[in-house]
């Protein structure tokens, strides 16, 4: 029996799950560009850089809801998150608490409101790309049913009943010693080839 060489596996469409968390993480991605913008109108070219990479690596998120890219993007939030964490609590540090106020320039309370709302998107992002990367996962998985990335060989069927266990495996559930018929209507298993018959009948040449 032929074996198919490259079977398609279909994967099912993301459930209304999973678009309903979508457009909080387009909101977490947008308010980060939005956010490297400001960055660079102030000079901070180094903030700008990691912002606008974590919009482009946020954009791949949001247009195919894959593992690679929720699970990348989400490792990408926390480590964000966690270093402007730490660059608010410098800066509070420094102007001893007093992020706004009249005294300040206008240019400074724009970079300290950037420097807390930087971590809140990257939370947001981290949170929303770790929900949905469970959510994508359990959908592959099938939600505890058969499979859905069962190839040739994969259990007693295979991938459409090719490339499963054959009765030589014990596992066909023959009648008989190596012989019989399997609950399927399949034929017993095959014997040894010390066992084949020849072919004793009249040959005709074709041709």
């Amino acid at each position: 029996m032929l074996v198919p060489a490259n079977p398609v596996i279909i994967l099912p469409s993301y459930s209304d799950s999973v678009m309903k968390l979508r457009p909080f993480l387009v909101m977490a991605i947008m308010g980060k560009a939005v956010v490297a913008v400001v960055r660079l109108y102030l000079m901070d070219f180094f903030g700008f850089l990691n912002d606008i990479l974590f919009s482009v690596v946020g954009m791949f998120a949001i247009r195919e809801a894959n593992l690679a890219n929720l699970l990348f993007i989400c490792f990408f939030a926390t480590f964000s998150c966690a270093i402007e964490t730490l660059t608010l609590v410098v800066r509070c540090v420094q102007v001893k608490g007093v992020l706004f106020g009249s005294g300040l320039k206008l240019e400074e309370m724009i970079f300290n409101g950037v420097l807390i709302a930087n971590p809140i998107l990257s939370l947001q992002a981290c949170i929303v790309s770790w929900v949905m990367f469970k959510v994508v996962r359990r959908e592959m998985q099938g939600d505890g049913g058969a499979p859905l990335m069962a190839g040739a060989g994969a259990g007693d069927e295979g991938f459409n009943g090719y490339g499963g266990a054959t009765l030589e495996d014990g596992r066909g559930g023959g009648n008989g010693d190596n012989g019989g018929s399997s609950p399927g209507g399949r034929s017993g298993s095959q014997r040894g080839s010390s066992q084949f018959m020849p072919f004793t009948g009249t040959g005709h040449r074709l041709g």
